[in-house]
């Protein structure tokens, strides 16, 4: 089996790479802040000493049954932050895993967990730059359709069906039969987000502080929030 047809790229992955990344960052400064402002504390007592990485694997395998259990985009951002919660919350602890003392405060471990988003940024740039081939294109196209299922058909969803199916194969009659059929499909206003969606939607309960991917900076800019906005 080659490849390409075993791993096909998702159309939704820069977006989710983008909050799984915010999240991690987001999650390591938390974390180093509250530690450094509380003196420290250690959760545990009498000779046990419960380390935050183990909190960080419950926040990544929450991540993964969501991903198994729930479809929709909600779910795949939720499972993108929850991930990304998990993953700082983990990689926070680097200093003590790579030093025989179990150093946390290893001062070269701070380096190290940059570099390490750094190399996430750079798989994140990847998949920006990285058009999907035909059978990519007609696959996300049906799961754009999936992700709908349930709720009226948008315009940004039909209009994104199409452009995907515009790149796939127009021999197909696959393809053929597909366009056809979102073209023949009059798209309905966006429905009132549900109490979840919203809880999950930082534009809407909370200030968040965005990363700017193309700029590399922090800012209160709701606009980088346009994935959840929409």
């Amino acid at each position: 089996m080659q490849l390409r047809h075993f791993f096909v790229r998702n159309s939704d992955a820069p977006e989710l790479i983008e909050l799984f990344l915010v999240a991690g960052v987001a999650s390591v400064l938390a974390i180093r802040g509250f530690l450094a402002a509380t003196g420290y504390p250690q959760l545990g007592g009498d000779g046990l000493h419960i380390a935050h990485m183990l909190w960080g694997g419950l926040f990544m395998s929450a991540a993964l049954l969501l991903l198994f259990a729930a479809l929709g985009r909600v779910a795949q951002r939720l499972a993108a932050i929850l991930g990304g919660i998990g993953f700082g919350t983990f990689i926070d602890e680097l200093g003590k895993f790579i030093t025989s003392d179990n150093n946390y405060f290893y001062e070269p471990t701070i380096g190290l967990i940059y570099i390490i988003f750094i190399a996430i940024f750079l798989v994140l740039e990847a998949f920006r730059r990285q058009e999907p081939g035909p059978s990519a294109a007609l696959a996300n196209a049906f799961n754009q359709l999936e992700l709908a299922a349930g709720r009226p058909l948008d315009a940004d969803t039909k209009r994104t069906t199409l452009d995907l199916l515009a790149k796939s194969d127009e021999s197909d009659p696959l393809v053929q039969g597909l366009t056809t059929f979102v073209r023949s499909i009059k798209p309905q206003p966006v429905p009132d987000m549900t109490t979840f969606e919203r809880g999950t939607t930082p534009c809407v309960s909370i200030a968040v502080w965005c990363f700017h991917v193309g700029s590399g900076r922090f800012s209160l800019d709701c606009s980088c929030c346009s994935p959840f906005c929409r």
